[in-house]
């Protein structure tokens, strides 16, 4: 909305996120200011947009505030008329008849799955990074989109475990059902079957490994 007046700022943080935000800004005219990665508690974040805008201001975090004050005084706002600020109308998923649509500026589909809602992703491409959108809407850039989908496949284990275990139950309270007669032979090796993999994936699960990947997703 504000194209070259708008300045972008990014802090210490983890993995990449605000790098695609960035560029777009800096691809809008905009100012990209971020603090000096060796400052940052975490230098992820600022690394990252730094990959994304090779051009942006590095500040002590001293001077973060007064550099960015500075950059606002340097020109005044230009008028805009209603025309200008319109956002251009794009077709949407909903509304095209292609089972292979691309929303404007996204370059190729993937196979890829949106970890927010399941939706095919496909790939916006940007100068110096790439970043992946569903039609819904969510966005990712590399590193936090490989994050979440460790965070939705760890959901999906989980949520195994859960239904192996619910099975081995059911299965255990058949066979011992009044009746059950040569159906429940099958009934507890189905419920051992079931048994043993959910220990399995509990075990795996619970592994101090996987942990340490969850933690620091």
């Amino acid at each position: 909305w504000a194209g070259d007046r708008v300045v972008a700022v990014v802090l210490s943080g983890l993995l990449d996120d605000g790098a695609v935000g960035a560029a777009l800004v800096a691809r809008a005219g905009g100012r990209v200011v971020v603090q000096d990665p060796a400052e940052a508690v975490f230098g992820s974040m600022p690394r990252a947009a730094l990959g994304a805008v090779p051009g942006a201001d590095v500040q002590p975090t001293a001077r973060l505030g007064a550099a960015v004050g500075a950059m606002l005084e340097e020109s005044e706002p230009e008028s805009r008329s209603e025309d200008e600020r319109q956002v251009e109308s794009e077709m949407s998923m909903e509304d095209s008849g292609d089972p292979r649509f691309l929303a404007a500026e996204e370059t190729r589909l993937t196979r890829l799955m949106c970890p927010g809602c399941g939706g095919s992703l496909a790939e916006v491409g940007l100068p110096h990074i790439s970043y992946y959108r569903c039609h819904v809407g969510h966005q990712y850039a590399p590193k936090t989109l490989e994050a979440a989908q460790a965070e939705a496949a760890e959901r999906k284990l989980w949520a195994g475990v859960a239904a192996l275990e619910d099975h081995a139950a059911l299965a255990r309270h058949l066979a011992e059902q009044p009746g059950a007669h040569d159906d429940g032979a099958e009934y507890r090796q189905a419920a051992e079957r079931a048994a043993d993999l959910a220990k399995m994936m509990r075990s795996h699960l619970d592994s101090p490994s996987l942990q340490d990947v969850a933690g620091s997703s």
